[in-house]
């Protein structure tokens, strides 16, 4: 019996194989190493003092006015009716009893109980105190009272802010929810909260004087640099009155054409692998964007047809009914639903060049445009028509059925490196019908904290095959832990058809030299989906592969073990079904386990999970055909 997990396992062969001893010794001693870092960090934590946050506080604030100076557009009127105001009002109910929707779904208001260091932080991030903003501007009869007791509350505790809510992403995160809260209170219908607007402006101040300070370069090339950059323009076009207004305007365009760049792939793809993330990441590229127009500054060369690109690959992840494919890790900055109507408002400013598949007006559309209307826009809208797409630098694509009533979501990213928001899932894949997520793509944690965090990222976890159970990329976890030489294998994408995608990996290859797969998607002429994948090499290997059937109304699986076929069958609401087949070669066998996945951050529900296994000589394949009512096919 191994002491190691497959991975270290593995590390460790190739290390005496190719004679790499001192590499082997060093991970051998890595948690003697480990353990006598903590005792010397626990030794020196007396010593070590908090985040800098209390020199600009001691500070006197300028005199802040009440004026509120529009930051993307002024809104002078809202339209009758707008999308989701039942969800709008649902949340402003549940805040009102107590029950604020933080990092992990509704938590109670009592930082005591808060056991995720993320729901914690998303208390400081105010995202709650925009949520009744936005329910009072559309007619909420308590939540402007809601929010007016609730925001009182948390500035009393200012003088014992814990170190979360001093972290340079959550300022940034409490500055741009403030700054949104503001927005709505200018409307007309909230003049009795202006009296709110002066200590908010405080706050605003306070938290730019820090954020300024504390910029997040320590990171890399991250994320959060864009974020910090964010805060920094917001405050900086909220307080004109402030005399360092335009030093943190300065410095948030340096971080943004320095770092964006960088952050987006030649294809538009955002760089860190989480399919949440780059919905999330769209939203600041949309304000760098709108901030550049108006302040006439100018983008990086080649930046604003990225940003175009970025919207083009977010127009297809979200799906006509609001829902993406959970490729990485979910963000806990909220809930895929409230970054719905974006895509509109980046389609009114010309930065997304089709026509919403999910097109919405909601307060985020009005809060980037300030206008329900096709901004400049004359020509009539267009939408896709394009039954393949593919992002070959960062690993996406889509493939639709003629009548679009069915799309698979894959993503491959072909370069070897796992990112912090990524997973070893190459090859993973996500079949959306008409509404329905039949196979489902489990997503990611991401907070540390969460017991099951480093399993979700494995190949365990995803709608992958594992080779002697290792996975076809090497986990982040991982990766911070092992030589640069170990594991450096990609992957290659090649169109076959404008019907068909085949993604080449060899990650493999840290185990033998000869081993690779390759996984090919296509829909067949009579509208059938058919997924084949060969596992290449020579010699014999211990063979998994996992398909998440999610939540779905699935039937029993009839498995043959003669002849290697299994069938499966879903039925939906209004006669729908579908039906999936599997053929395996003979010594592999198809059984159904309970399983598990994550549709938003912190929310886990249980799943049926299919999983193939057996020892197979290579080279072999296996094929599963999804076949649709009137469209039985033999596979």
């Amino acid at each position: 019996m191994s002491f190691f997990d497959p991975e270290s396992a593995n590390f460790l062969d190739q290390c005496w194989e190719l004679r790499r001893w001192s590499d082997g010794v060093r991970f051998l001693a890595h948690p003697l190493r480990s353990w006598l870092y903590r005792l010397r960090r626990r030794a020196t934590a007396r010593w070590r003092t908090g985040p800098q946050a209390v020199e600009s506080r001691l500070e006197a604030p300028p005199l802040l006015c009440c004026d509120i100076a529009p930051v993307f557009g002024r809104l002078t009127t809202l339209p009758a009716s707008i999308a989701g105001r039942d969800l709008i009002f649902r949340d402003a109910d549940e805040q009102l009893r107590g029950w604020l929707r933080l990092a992990g779904g509704a938590r109670r208001g009592d930082l005591n109980a808060l056991d995720d260091m993320e729901d914690r932080h998303a208390y400081h991030r105010l995202y709650w105190a925009v949520r009744f903003a936005r329910a009072a501007a559309f007619g909420h009869a308590h939540a402007a009272a809601g929010l007016v007791r609730q925001l009182e509350t948390w500035m009393r505790l200012q003088g014992d802010l814990e170190p979360s809510a001093l972290a340079a992403y959550t300022v940034a995160e409490r500055i741009a929810s403030l700054v949104e809260t503001i927005f709505w209170i200018g409307h007309q219908s909230l003049s009795s909260l202006q009296i709110l607007v002066p200590s908010i402006k405080r706050q605003i101040w306070k938290d730019a004087q820090h954020l300024s300070k504390n910029i997040e370069y320590g990171l890399g090339v991250h994320n959060h640099l864009l974020n910090n950059a964010r805060g920094l323009y917001l405050a900086a076009t909220t307080l004109l009155e402030c005399d360092r207004s335009p030093e943190w305007k300065r410095q948030a365009f340096e971080i943004w054409d320095e770092y964006f760049p960088a952050l987006v792939l030649c294809d538009g793809a955002f760089a860190e692998q989480s399919s949440h993330y780059h919905l999330l990441l769209c939203r600041t590229a949309l304000e760098y964007c709108l901030a550049a127009y108006k302040s006439g500054h100018q983008l990086p060369g080649g930046f604003e047809e990225k940003a175009k690109a970025m919207f083009r690959l977010a127009n297809d992840l979200l799906r006509p009914d609001g829902s993406i494919p959970r490729f990485g890790d979910n963000s806990p900055d909220g809930p895929i639903r409230e970054l719905w109507g974006l895509l509109t408002a980046a389609y009114q400013h010309k930065l997304l060049n089709e026509l919403p598949r999910h097109f919405i007006i909601t307060p985020l559309t009005l809060y980037y445009g300030g206008t329900p209307y096709y901004r400049g826009r004359t020509e009539l809208p267009t939408t896709t028509t394009d039954r393949t797409r593919l992002y070959s630098c960062g690993g996406y694509a889509f493939l639709r059925s003629a009548d679009g009533s069915a799309e698979v979501a894959v993503h491959a990213d072909p370069r070897a490196e796992t990112r912090g928001h990524g997973d070893a899932g190459r090859g993973s894949f996500e079949l959306w019908s008409r509404g329905n997520v039949l196979i489902r793509e489990p997503g990611c944690f991401l907070s540390h904290s969460a017991k099951r965090a480093k399993w979700y990222r494995t190949g365990q976890a995803q709608n992958v095959t594992c080779i002697e159970g290792l996975a076809p990329a090497v986990a982040s976890h991982d990766r911070a832990r092992l030589p640069a030489w170990y594991g450096t294998g990609g992957g290659t994408w090649k169109v076959l058809s404008d019907l068909s995608l085949r993604f080449d990996c060899d990650a493999f290859r840290r185990i033998r030299a000869d081993l690779g797969s390759s996984r090919t998607w296509t829909w067949t002429d009579e509208g059938s989906l058919r997924f084949e994948e060969w596992i290449l090499g020579s010699g014999t290997v211990r063979f998994s592969s996992r398909l998440c059937l999610g939540d779905g109304n699935w039937g029993p699986l009839h498995w043959d073990l003669a002849s290697g076929c299994g069938t499966i069958d879903w039925r939906g609401d209004g006669g729908k079904s579908a039906r999936l087949v599997f053929r395996v070669p003979f010594g592999v066998t198809g059984t159904i386990e309970p399983g598990s996945f994550v549709p938003e951050y912190g929310v886990e529900k249980p799943a049926r999970v299919i999983v193939l296994q057996g020892v197979q000589t290579l080279p072999f394949r296996w094929t599963m055909g999804c076949e649709f009512p009137r469209r039985v096919q033999s596979i």
